[in-house]
């Protein structure tokens, strides 16, 4: 039987940007800089409002004021999130060594805690200034370890996380009320309660939740 466990193990040290085809940010301005986060100094970091945490260790970069913060995800379903978009996107944030749960390695200690409300703490504590969501190729069933790919040829993007995630659960055909963390942000302000909230432009989508 396969375990999520067994695809989670320790990665080799270092970042691996060629082997993911961007190594050709080298020949950019010097400015341009890809970097592993995992090498950043941590801080713990206030969460206003907190649920299932008050301060979460996260890069120094991540709460810096003067840091423009776009969110590049997927477009895919995940097991216990229903899906993994914008922002359920923020939760490979966090410094991954202070919330390991054994015998996995990972930020399981956050699942343990309250998946959902960590994902909402994560967007409370740095909300993302411009979102996008690569559909190109998304995943459907038992995501992330177990889901099926599919050609959907879509690209969302926009200034709000929860307004772009929501364009993508009617891509995906999942039910605008299935998210519980999109609609804890909605209920708090932070983005629209439905599709049919928010102003699209570009091409049509046909939503079918």
């Amino acid at each position: 039987e396969r375990r999520l466990s067994d695809f989670i193990g320790n990665p080799p040290p270092g970042a691996h940007f060629a082997a993911t085809g961007h190594d050709h940010f080298a020949t950019y301005d010097p400015r341009v800089r890809l970097i592993d986060v995992k090498d950043l100094p941590v801080v713990l970091a206030a969460v206003p409002g907190g649920g299932a945490y008050k301060a979460i260790f996260v890069p120094d970069l991540y709460v810096r004021n003067d840091i423009v913060f776009i969110s590049v995800a997927k477009l895919k379903t995940h097991e216990h999130a229903v899906v993994t978009l914008s922002v359920k996107n923020l939760f490979g944030v966090p410094a991954g060594n202070r919330y390991v749960s054994f015998p996995t390695n990972g930020r399981f200690a956050m699942h343990d805690r309250d998946l959902t409300q960590t994902i909402m703490d994560l967007y409370r504590l740095r909300p993302i200034h411009f979102a996008v969501i690569d559909g190109m190729y998304g995943m459907e069933g038992a995501g992330p370890a177990f889901g099926s790919p599919v050609r959907m040829d879509v690209v969302l993007a926009g200034r709000n996380a929860v307004a772009v995630d929501r364009a993508a659960l009617g891509v995906m055909a999942v039910p605008q009320n299935a998210v519980r963390y999109l609609a804890y942000a909605s209920r708090a302000g932070l983005g629209p309660a439905d599709l049919w909230s928010i102003e699209m432009v570009g091409d049509s989508i046909s939503p079918r939740a």
